[in-house]
């Protein structure tokens, strides 16, 4: 989480925009629940870690190479997708909540499409 968070600190701090790179920092300890959040999620599914991780790199790279636009269109696909798999997580969750909620002794929950509980 660390190197994670340092990556979005030092992106905020490469901008050289002192209000960007403020706002960073203030927001940090929201950002540390967010990428637990992500990171719980996340990372549970089979090859999700080296996709970020290649994320990641290729938003360095494009900023390291001075192209703005890559880093942008990269930058919003890499959170487009992450709160998309936290949105399909959360639902997941409210899914299973509910039927815990409504059915609380599990052997009287429904069964699912493939017949399981």
């Amino acid at each position: 989480m660390r190197a994670d968070l340092l990556f979005h600190h030092s992106i905020a701090q490469a901008t050289n925009n002192s209000i960007y790179a403020g706002l960073v920092h203030t927001l940090s300890d929201q950002m540390k629940n967010t990428i637990r959040a992500t990171r719980r999620h996340r990372f549970a599914k089979p090859g999700h870690f080296q996709e970020t991780l290649q994320e990641h790199k290729e938003i360095y790279y494009s900023i390291a190479l001075k192209d703005a636009d890559k880093a942008k269109q990269l930058m919003n696909a890499h959170i487009i997708r992450i709160r998309e798999q936290m949105a399909a997580a959360t639902l997941e969750s409210i899914g299973e909540d509910a039927k815990i909620a409504a059915y609380p002794n599990k052997k009287d929950q429904p069964h699912n499409a493939v017949g399981e509980k």
